[in-house]
């Protein structure tokens, strides 16, 4: 299955959504925001900023077993990782 492009995503989530990250469960809010998606985690309450170049950079490491390739990539893998299980459970 492909990966959901940039512009799927900023559709997905027009509206606020809450996703678990795949690692920890850890809960979070996820909502487009012009042309970003503004990631909550609900432990801090502080959004950070997921842009489309954290998105594409993170793909290709996506499932691969070495994570500090991922972690490298964007601080974000972790939401990152979320988006598409939830895009795939969704399909």
């Amino acid at each position: 299955m492909a990966s959901p492009n940039w512009e799927e995503a900023l559709r997905r989530y027009a509206s606020p959504t809450v996703l678990y990250t795949p690692a920890r469960r850890a809960a979070f809010t996820i909502v487009a925001a012009g042309t970003i998606l503004q990631v909550t985690p609900q432990s801090t309450r502080v959004w950070r900023p997921l842009t489309q170049g954290d998105y594409e950079r993170s793909l290709p490491h996506i499932g691969k077993s070495g994570r500090a390739e991922l972690q490298e990539a964007s601080r974000n893998s972790s939401y990152i990782e979320a988006i598409l299980a939830d895009f795939a459970s969704r399909r």
